[in-house]
C-alpha cells in the first residue's frame, strides 16, 4: 500500500510540474514566432499600429508588406528586432507624460514622406501610439477632435487615460492648422 501511495504522489508531482511548465511556455511570447504583434490594427491603407513587435513579429510585419517601422519608445531600439529583415526603422523618443508638437510633427512628417506601408508602435501600442494615430486622423483625414478622442478611448486600443490624461488634453488644445502647416510645408517628396 505504501508503494501505491508513493507512486501516486510521484505521478501527481509529475502532472503538477508538467502543468506548470506548460503554463509558462504558453504565457510567454516567443521572439521568433511569425504572428501579428500585440494590439495590431490597420489604421488606413498605408498606416498600422501596434505594441512592441518581437523579432519574429517584425518578420511577420515585413511579410504583410510593411516597409517602415516608427518606434515611439524612449529607451528601446528596434535595431536587434529588425535584424534579418529589410524593414527601415525610424525612432522618435516620445514621453507619454509630455506629448509635444515637435514629436508629433516629426512622426507625421515621416508618415507623409513615404508612399510605403508604415507601422507606428510604442511599448503597448496604446498611449504614445494612440496620440500619434489621433493626430494622424486629425491632420491627414480631417477627423474632428471628438472623433479622434473617441477612437483613442476605444477599449481595444488600451489607452491608459488614468495615467495619461494629458494626451486628451493635448488633442483638445492643439492647433491642428499649425500642425498641418508644419507637416505639409516640410519636404514632401515620397521616398
Amino acid at each position: 500500500m505504501d508503494i501505491k501511495l508513493i507512486n501516486h504522489a510521484r505521478y501527481l508531482k509529475f502532472l503538477l510540474f508538467t502543468y506548470f511548465f506548460l503554463l509558462i511556455g504558453c504565457s510567454s511570447r516567443s521572439s521568433d514566432v511569425l504572428v501579428a504583434p500585440e494590439n495590431f490594427h490597420q489604421v488606413s491603407a498605408q498606416v498600422y499600429r501596434s505594441g512592441q513587435p518581437t523579432h519574429g513579429e517584425m518578420k511577420w510585419l515585413e511579410l504583410q508588406g510593411i516597409k517602415t517601422i516608427i518606434n515611439l519608445r524612449q529607451y528601446h531600439s528596434d535595431n536587434d528586432d529588425v535584424e534579418g529583415t529589410q524593414l527601415k526603422i525610424f525612432q522618435v523618443r516620445m514621453n507619454a507624460n509630455n506629448i509635444t508638437n515637435s514629436d508629433v510633427i516629426e512622426v507625421l512628417r515621416k508618415i507623409n514622406s513615404t508612399s510605403e506601408p508604415v507601422l507606428v508602435h510604442c511599448w503597448h501600442g496604446s498611449d504614445r501610439t494612440g496620440a500619434i494615430i489621433a493626430m494622424y486622423r486629425l491632420v491627414f483625414e480631417d477627423w474632428t477632435k471628438e472623433q479622434a478622442i473617441a477612437e483613442l478611448r476605444k477599449k481595444e486600443y488600451g489607452y491608459h487615460e488614468t495615467f495619461f490624461p494629458n494626451i486628451i488634453q493635448y488633442i483638445e488644445e492643439v492647433d491642428i492648422s499649425a500642425i498641418k502647416q508644419q507637416v505639409f510645408s516640410h519636404h514632401t517628396d515620397k521616398k
